[in-house]
């Protein structure tokens, strides 16, 4: 099942067809090159260093398969393309806050909760009602989206989570559908799948599109690479307001456990 089977409202349809009519009248579309994409970032950013995320590799086979198998409409294209932009800009801003934090690095992450399991409501009931706990620390959805804006004033948060309204609000645009099967809002516990697209190893990428050879890679590819990043980005999210532990949440747990239990030795699993 992807995002567009939940229905494609008549206004995307519409620009989808005037991107088509652009397109042969010579309009380029977006470029999916990870050269070009990484470039935009560092352009958007100022910034230069992406850390020590080896993510070229998957990367590299997100994008052939986005290419090859996707059948991208303009409008597609150009979510894909602000998507994966807005990724790497992530990356090299949590590089600049973590040269600036070195004490990241040495936050404990303590007997951290998961929640596994297939894609079904009751997780995410689940989720969400361990979340009400106030030792429980459960990743928002604004602070997955934007990572490197979560530990700011008050008042940077408050602009954080309207930035993720908006973008949110544009997704439903593309797929109202979804928001019936699956509530999502900026202050609600987010799945693990966001924090690990950070370095191109998530499911998330082949839930919203069509990419079987993506997803066969993936499901082959060892897991270390996305458990280091998803302990350091929890890291940076504890930072000086560590909570007794956290409760955390995604479907592909059930299938990377071995990466997942050697990252996190006192891991307790539901």
């Amino acid at each position: 099942m992807f995002l567009t089977d939940f229905g494609i409202p008549a206004t995307v349809r519409t620009l989808n067809a005037g991107g088509a009519v652009l397109k042969k009248c010579g309009l380029v579309a977006p470029d999916l090159s990870s050269k070009k994409l990484e470039y935009l970032a560092k352009k958007r950013t100022g910034l230069s260093n992406f850390g020590d995320w080896a993510f070229q590799r998957p990367l590299e086979k997100l994008i052939k398969a986005y290419e090859q198998e996707a059948n991208l409409t303009m409008l597609g294209r150009i979510t894909v393309h602000e998507l994966i932009v807005n990724i790497l800009i992530n990356l090299l801003l949590l590089e600049e806050k973590r040269r600036y934090q070195p004490s990241t690095e040495t936050e404990p992450i303590t007997s951290p909760v998961f929640i596994i399991g297939l894609p079904r409501t009751g997780t995410t009931l689940l989720h969400g009602l361990m979340g009400q706990d106030t030792k429980v620390r459960v990743p928002q959805t604004w602070e997955v989206m934007f990572p490197a804006n979560c530990s700011g004033s008050a008042e940077e948060s408050s602009k954080t989570q309207d930035r993720t309204r908006n973008r949110l609000n544009w997704a439903n645009r593309l797929a109202p559908g979804f928001k019936r099967i699956h509530s999502i809002a900026p202050e609600l516990p987010q799945e693990c799948i966001v924090i690990t697209a950070h370095v191109f190893l998530s499911t998330q990428f082949h839930t919203a599109c069509n990419v079987p050879s993506y997803q066969d890679w993936l499901e082959q590819e060892p897991q270390k690479l996305a458990y280091e990043f998803h302990y350091r980005l929890l890291q940076h999210l504890q930072i000086e307001r560590t909570p007794q532990y956290w409760v955390l949440k995604a479907p592909g747990h059930l299938f990377a456990l071995d990466a997942l239990l050697k990252r996190y030795p006192d891991a307790r699993i539901i």
